[in-house]
């Protein structure tokens, strides 16, 4: 934390919504959680003087439905980013499994901005 509060912008990342994936998927160290995944983020960024950026990458079929948006809207609340970048998966390598259509990243990207905006 000491370092990173030397940088003048910090990216935080949110993948997974579920503890059951973020296990498979981001290997996190053991005994590590979701839930503590979270809030280290807004820990960090409750006492950070730069700029902290949530970066959400929407991925079919694990965080593209109207649940997971309600998820996400929480966890931006919780967090409470200075900025939001919302993409989709990009990598050559995954885009057929995960990345979902231009229309439906811009219909979320709606619903989350509309969400920090009003807590801004």
């Amino acid at each position: 934390m000491e370092l990173a509060n030397l940088c003048d912008e910090i990216i935080g990342e949110i993948k997974i919504i579920t503890e059951t994936d973020f296990q498979k998927v981001q290997r996190p160290m053991s005994n590590y959680t979701l839930c503590e995944y979270i809030s280290s983020m807004a820990n960090f960024k409750r006492q950070y003087l730069g700029i902290f950026i949530l970066e959400i990458t929407i991925l079919k079929g694990y965080n593209d439905d109207s649940n997971s948006i309600s998820i996400l809207k929480n966890i931006i609340k919780t967090i409470n980013p200075d900025k939001l970048e919302i993409k989709t998966e990009e990598d050559e390598r995954f885009v057929r499994r995960f990345a979902i259509s231009k229309e439906k990243l811009f219909e979320i990207k709606t619903q989350l901005n509309e969400n920090k905006t009003k807590n801004l």
